[in-house]
């Protein structure tokens, strides 16, 4: 095959002009890239006066063809500098506190504790207005007999709260009645027998009276026991006066009153306080007749 004409070259060499026109691309620092159909490109870099370098790029688009050659100086630019990294490296501590808080509700009444405190009998709330408007006349009744067994010489209400629930110091049924008086009034032994003081714990301060048959009733939260531990009383006697101790502190002033028959179980009081008071105001116009006669006895005298 005979090598191509002149003019043939002279086409191939427009082409390759014009692609190369078509596709420059300016780098960053300066330099112009060709890209071409080529079949081989030869580069040669060259140092140059110090100040820079020259590349020459030689493209040859066919054999036999004419080849093109670029040229590119580039400068050199040194730049010389201190750079002081400081890498700060910081770990962040966390302190991570955790509080759980366990809130213990107050014991829960259990239904079977609910059934048989509904189940149990109970008599009509009671008070002694009745008995101190009979015993009016005489101012010092409460200290001499006029109020007979019942533990407190004035004026007082109860309820029948034998088996409530009681929450301090923790859930238990309570076995006793709670009369409720002013601060200060009379607490008197229900029965003859020997005292015993005690001070400290739910009770506070409290009297308890034995009898000879080993029955006690214990006397609670007394503001002052006018007794002493070993002294014997009868019936009717000042053992101390109504206060808040114990437990009952910041409540309304009572006497918490126990008995215990024969040295066994306690035993529901409401049903003795109930039939004491009955029977002092039975003996309340006896009492006062009994006063007077006194009275006249003395002023006769």
């Amino acid at each position: 095959m005979s090598p191509p004409s002149r003019p043939l070259a002279g086409v191939v060499l427009t082409v390759v002009a014009l692609l190369t026109l078509a596709v420059p691309a300016l780098a960053e620092d300066g330099t112009t890239t060709t890209s071409s159909t080529t079949t081989s490109s030869t580069t040669t870099t060259r140092p140059d006066s110090g100040d820079g370098s020259e590349t020459t790029t030689t493209s040859t688009t066919a054999p036999g063809a004419e080849s093109t050659t670029t040229t590119t100086r580039r400068a050199t630019s040194t730049t010389s500098s201190t750079s002081t990294t400081s890498t700060s490296t910081t770990t962040p501590t966390t302190t991570s506190t955790s509080t759980t808080t366990t809130t213990v509700p107050d014991a829960v009444v259990t239904p079977e504790m609910q059934a048989r405190i509904d189940a149990y009998p109970r008599t009509p709330a009671r008070s002694t207005d009745a008995l101190v408007a009979a015993l009016e006349l005489v101012p010092d009744a409460a200290t001499t007999g006029g109020f007979g067994r019942f533990p407190v010489g004035g004026r007082a209400t109860w309820s029948h709260d034998w088996l409530f629930p009681r929450h301090e110091p923790e859930l238990h049924f309570h076995e006793g009645t709670d009369v409720f008086a002013a601060r200060g009034t009379p607490v008197l032994s229900p029965t003859a027998g020997t005292v015993r003081v005690s001070n400290g714990g739910s009770g506070g301060l409290a009297v308890t009276v034995t009898q000879t048959d080993g029955t006690s009733w214990y006397l609670a939260h007394l503001d002052a026991a006018t007794v002493r531990t070993g002294d014997v009383v009868g019936p009717g006697a000042v053992v101390g006066t109504v206060g808040d101790s114990g437990n009952a502190r910041g409540g309304s002033p009572h006497v918490h009153v126990e008995v215990w028959p024969f040295g066994g179980a306690p035993l529901d009081p409401k049903p003795l306080l109930d039939a004491y008071a009955d029977e002092a105001l039975r003996g309340a116009p006896a009492f006062v007749a009994g006063h007077r006669l006194a009275l006249l006895r003395a002023g006769a005298a």
